[in-house]
């Protein structure tokens, strides 16, 4: 098939896109009383949907087609010995979490609508563990959108797209936009989303939109429902590039940004990222990079802070290293602050991303964010008749000494004889799935070996475990 573009073009398309975003980020301001329009009351909202599903079903009940899905998902998870500065002992929960889809499609036209229930069980957790909108999130809308899909003649898989109302969203890697799996709870947004898909390979995406906040009324372990709202003095907005190179390498390129308007001496951000992915697929081996960069400004107090940091993702994967067993190698890093005297935020912002493919389940776990950090490791994947079980090991150290491990809460320079090295992680995970596919089991554990900065916090090594059930509809 042809692509869009000329493979010629791209690096100058490239450096052009990169020259252009902070002209963008001007522009893309003037769209706020738009998407402030669309941000409906929640009863508004509701009347419009059912007026959008009643012009779909007079256009014709033979022409439209009703599907409805889910899953509803138990977990119990356990945490001895609290690696927080803020906790002490052992914490555990029991979390469930039901979706349901319902989609009206006829023609061209799709209206969608996705209940979510998000809660904890038979007060399993007590007040000193960590619960909020996280993991609580009791019976709300996370999406509810009209989109209209106009097929292309090039292809059977290409396409023209575009979604308005509040949805859900993964754009590339998932390291900085994500629907989120294993947390209880997923990000949503309201505004509009483009995609293109112009080739079998050749993908845009553009979206603009504000975050959803997510809320409860009183107590995590009250269950209360409280209705989500859209964050009206806060923007998020993108665009989206991916192709094939060659038939091995795929590429994407990406530009996200955030901005903040707070009242006083709120803290707010303003700052643009810039993200390039790279794959290749070899026989015997695959390999990845991801790098990204960050700029802007971000106000902490009266202190306006000019917003540079750096992240960065490698790894490479031997696909039947011993046995036919798959072997990975990865390293991860991403910036943290210099110095917290200066006049500069050097510490990365993972914004709206995924993080437990990375470096573990989150949950009440979760010891490491994508900020701050220097980690090594390596992981081994083995499928049986049992299921799939993967072993991981992680090696964590701060980028930056100047600045606390972020979610712990623990500062080297306020804790005696501290150091750069944080911990080492263990991590066992095991899966399988029923032959139709509707049930799924997981299971894990992770172990947290203390070093030098856990034990000058006088922190003992920590134990997650957990286990899950998941029936697909």
């Amino acid at each position: 098939m042809t692509p869009l573009l000329p493979r010629a073009l791209y690096p100058p398309l490239l450096l052009r896109l990169a020259i252009r975003l902070k002209q963008a980020t001007k522009t893309v301001n003037r769209s706020t009383r738009f998407l402030n329009r669309l941000s409906l009351p929640k009863h508004r909202c509701v009347n419009f949907m059912a007026t959008a599903a009643m012009a779909l079903l007079a256009a014709g009940v033979n022409a439209v087609d009703l599907s409805v899905t889910g899953q509803v998902r138990l977990r119990y998870e356990n945490l001895d010995q609290q690696f927080r500065a803020s906790g002490q002992g052992s914490d555990q929960a029991l979390l469930a979490r039901t979706l349901v889809l319902a989609e009206l499609t006829q023609n061209r036209w799709t209206l969608a609508g996705e209940l979510i229930d998000a809660r904890e069980l038979l007060s399993v957790a007590d007040e000193d563990t960590t619960l909020g909108t996280s993991s609580i999130n009791p019976l709300d809308i996370q999406q509810t959108y009209l989109r209209y899909q106009m097929p292309s003649a090039n292809c059977s898989a290409c396409y023209s797209r575009l979604t308005a109302g509040r949805y859900t969203l993964d754009i590339g890697s998932r390291r900085f936009v994500a629907r989120n799996r294993y947390r209880n709870t997923l990000n949503n947004f309201t505004g509009l989303h483009w995609q293109h898909q112009s080739t079998a390979d050749q993908q845009w995406q553009v979206f603009y939109s504000q975050p959803v906040t997510r809320r409860f009324d009183g107590d995590a372990t009250d269950n209360s429902p409280k209705l989500d709202k859209e964050n009206h003095s806060t923007q998020f907005y993108g665009l989206y590039f991916a192709d094939a190179l060659t038939v091995n390498t795929k590429t994407e390129l990406y530009w996200l940004g955030l901005g903040e308007q707070r009242n006083g001496n709120d803290s707010a951000r303003n700052i643009q990222t810039l993200v390039n992915w790279w794959q290749t697929q070899q026989k015997s081996w695959r390999g990845q990079i991801e790098w990204a960069y960050q700029w802007g400004e971000v106000r902490e107090g009266t202190n306006n802070l000019d917003k540079k940091a750096a992240f960065l993702h490698t790894e490479i994967e031997w696909q039947e290293f011993i046995a036919g067993i798959p072997l990975t190698l990865f390293f991860d890093y991403a910036s943290g602050d210099k110095n917290r005297s200066d006049n500069e935020d050097n510490s990365f912002d993972t914004l709206f991303g995924a993080r437990r493919f990375d470096f573990g389940p989150t949950s009440i776990y979760g010891p490491f964010a994508r900020t701050n950090l220097i980690s090594p490791g390596a992981s081994i994947e083995l499928n049986n008749p049992f299921g799939q079980w993967q072993f991981t090991w992680r090696y964590f150290r701060l980028a930056s000494n100047d600045e606390p491990w972020s979610s712990a809460g623990i500062d080297p320079q306020t804790t005696s004889g501290a150091a750069s090295n944080v911990a080492q992680q263990l991590e066992l995970r095991w899966r399988t799935n029923s032959q139709d596919d509707h049930w799924q089991w997981e299971a894990g554990l992770n172990y947290l070996k203390a070093e030098q900065l856990m034990q000058a916090a006088d922190k003992n090594n920590a134990t997650y475990v957990y286990g899950q059930v998941a029936y697909q509809f």
